[in-house]
């Protein structure tokens, strides 16, 4: 298990909002809620827990963080986060050239302000429920290996303790049983776990990364 303490000045991607242009989602695809919450102030669609949504396809991203729709559910304080993306390969290539030992390579983040507040702010954030891939390399020419997705891929939870002052954001991991399903048929990832705290009126927040090729998330759509 891949284990972090502290990030010092930590940004993690967080993209403008970029208006989704007024198609119908295909029928695969979970619809835009109706009365979906519409808070987009510089940053990903905030949504409420057992919201979904759709989100267009972007042929200039891998199809792994290509976010085509979202979908999540509540149950007291278990939080299930699905992420429908444009494709879930049986195989990917991992530790590749330019991505330093124990960096974060690929991710896929749910982010989680209890009280409701926007996540467009990194220091919004209280709880992060996160699959990824922390790259293992012994040396700068330790080469790219192809290995099956789900071997690689695991799920953490971290608590975010921020320090406004000093520009610091310390995640603790959460000592639960967080659950990741992936489904190579249904192109989905399934994220599931108890977030302490969490409501029908807290915010959360999907997006995605390759720290490689770049990254996307649920884009505002204008009412």
């Amino acid at each position: 298990m891949f284990k972090i303490a502290v990030f010092v000045g930590l940004e993690l991607p967080i993209a403008a909002c970029v208006p989704i242009p007024e198609e119908p989602p295909a029928a695969s695809l979970p619809p835009q809620a109706a009365g979906q919450r519409a808070d987009c102030p510089g940053g990903y669609l905030d949504m409420l827990p057992g919201q979904s949504a759709s989100d267009p396809m972007l042929s200039s991203l891998p199809g792994y963080i290509d976010i085509v729709g979202v979908d999540s559910s509540l149950e007291g304080e278990t939080l299930t986060a699905i992420f429908y993306l444009r494709e879930v390969p049986e195989e990917l290539a991992f530790d590749r050239e330019g991505v330093e030992d124990i960096n974060l390579e690929y991710m896929w983040t749910v982010s989680i302000n209890i009280e409701g507040n926007s996540l467009a702010l990194f220091d919004q954030t209280d709880y992060s429920m996160a699959a990824f891939h922390a790259a293992r390399r012994e040396s700068a020419d330790t080469p790219a290996i192809l290995r099956p997705f789900k071997d690689e891929v695991e799920i953490m939870v971290w608590k975010h303790k921020h320090f406004p002052d000093k520009s610091e954001t310390q995640l603790l991991e959460v000592p639960v049983n967080p659950r990741l399903i992936v489904s190579q048929e249904d192109n989905m990832l399934t994220l599931i776990d108890r977030i302490k705290g969490i409501s029908n009126e807290s915010t959360i927040s999907f997006s995605t990364f390759d720290i490689l090729l770049g990254q996307d998330g649920v884009s505002y759509r204008p009412s």
